[in-house]
C-alpha cells in the first residue's frame, strides 16, 4: 500500500552528472519551476559508469587483482554520493527537500529505467554534458530519453545571457565575440528590472499540440501565473508552384487559399488561448510564416523566450512531425530550455 502511494505521488526527476552544465539544470529547474515542484516529489539521479578493466588486465597480465577493482568500484560510488549531497545541498537551499538515487551501469539507459519504475511526471536533463567519464547528454543521453521515456523530457542548454541595460555597445559586442570564440552559447537581451520571464508552447494543429499545452496549463501552472505565455504557431507557405502550372493558377484562388491558412492559424490560437483562460492564464497569440522549426527557433531569439514547450508526435493537416523534426531540431538549436512534452496511450 505504501509504495503505491508513492507511485501516485507526482515526481520531478533530475538527473546530473558531475559537469557544470547538469549543476545548471537542476539550478535553472530549482529557480524557475520552483513554484510548481515545490509540492512535488524532487528526485536527483547520478549513473556510475561501469570501468573498462582491458587496460587493468593487460597490465596484470590477464589476473586484475579483485582488490583494485572494487577499490575503483567503491571510488566511484564516493564520487556518486558526493555528487548527489552537493544536489541536496543546493535544493535545500530553495527551500526543497529532494531524494538521491544512483545506480551503476550506462546513464541513458538506467534514467528510463528510473523514470518507468518510479513513475517520473517530469525528466529534467543538462545539455553539452561532458565529463571525465565522456557522458554527452545532448548527444546520446538526451536524444536516448527523449525518444524512450514515457514523460515529458525538460533540456536545459546552458546559455551565456547578457541583461544590456546602458553599457558602452563597442565593449559589449567585444565580449560576446570573445565568448563566441571560446565556444559559449551566447544570448543578448535588452532588458528592464522586473520584467517577466517568457513561456512559449509552440503549436499546429495536431492533437499532441494540444495534449502539450493542457499538460503545461496543468503540470506548471504557479510558473505560468508569473510568466508571460506566448502561444506560437508557424504555417508552411501556400505551394503555389502547381498552381502556376495549370489553369487554376488564377489571382483570386491564390489569394483564397492564403487567407484560408491564415484563418486557420488564427481559428488554432483562438482557441489554444480559450484553453489558457479556462486555466485562469491569459496568453498572447502570435502566427507566423515559414518552416515550423526554423521559426519556432528565431522566435525564441527574437522574443527572448526563457522555456519553449512543444509537442512530440505531432502530425497534423500540413504532416508536420513534431518529434521527428521539429522538436529534436528546437532541443539542438532553441537558446533556451525546451520542454518536449509525448503523449502516450
Amino acid at each position: 500500500m505504501e509504495v503505491d502511494q508513492q507511485n501516485k505521488e507526482e515526481k520531478v526527476m533530475v538527473a546530473i552528472d558531475e559537469s557544470e552544465y547538469s549543476r545548471y539544470a537542476l539550478e535553472w529547474a530549482l529557480q524557475n519551476l520552483n513554484e510548481s515542484i515545490v509540492n512535488k516529489q524532487l528526485i536527483v539521479f547520478t549513473a556510475q559508469s561501469i570501468s573498462d578493466y582491458t587496460y587493468l588486465h593487460a597490465s596484470s597480465y590477464g589476473s586484475t587483482p579483485p582488490e583494485l577493482i572494487r577499490n575503483i568500484q567503491e571510488n566511484q560510488k564516493r564520487i556518486a554520493l558526493s555528487l548527489l549531497d552537493q544536489a541536496k545541498d543546493l535544493c535545500s537551499k530553495y527551500g526543497i527537500t529532494a531524494k538521491t538515487m544512483t545506480e551503476s551501469g550506462d546513464a541513458k539507459d538506467l534514467i528510463c529505467e528510473a523514470v518507468e519504475k518510479l513513475n517520473v511526471q517530469l525528466l529534467v536533463l543538462g545539455s553539452h554534458s561532458r565529463g571525465p567519464i565522456k557522458r554527452a547528454f545532448l548527444g546520446s543521453v538526451s536524444n536516448h530519453c527523449v525518444q524512450h521515456v514515457k514523460c515529458p523530457v525538460l533540456i536545459v542548454k546552458k546559455t551565456v545571457l547578457l541583461f544590456v541595460y546602458s553599457v558602452n555597445l563597442e565593449i559589449c559586442v567585444r565580449f560576446v565575440i570573445r565568448l563566441s570564440m571560446a565556444g559559449e552559447d551566447v544570448k543578448v537581451r535588452a532588458t528592464e528590472s522586473g520584467m517577466k520571464n517568457k513561456v512559449m508552447v509552440a503549436i499546429d494543429d495536431s492533437e499532441f499540440s494540444e495534449y502539450a499545452l493542457k499538460w503545461a496549463l496543468e503540470t506548471l501552472t504557479s510558473t505560468l501565473f508569473d510568466s508571460e505565455l506566448l502561444i506560437y504557431t508557424a504555417r508552411t507557405p501556400v505551394d503555389i508552384g502547381y498552381l502556376y502550372a495549370s489553369s487554376w493558377g488564377t489571382s483570386e484562388l491564390i489569394k483564397e487559399l492564403k487567407e484560408s491558412e491564415k484563418k486557420a492559424s488564427l481559428d488554432l490560437l483562438k482557441k489554444a488561448k480559450t484553453t489558457c483562460s479556462n486555466y485562469g492564464i491569459s496568453a498572447e497569440g502570435i502566427a507566423d510564416i515559414g518552416d515550423p522549426k526554423v521559426a519556432i527557433c528565431n522566435a525564441v531569439d527574437k522574443l527572448n523566450v526563457q522555456l519553449l514547450v512543444v509537442g512530440s508526435h505531432g502530425r497534423g493537416a500540413v504532416t508536420r512531425t513534431i518529434l521527428g523534426s521539429v522538436s529534436k531540431y528546437c532541443v539542438h538549436h532553441a537558446k533556451c530550455p525546451v520542454l518536449v512534452v509525448k503523449k502516450t496511450d
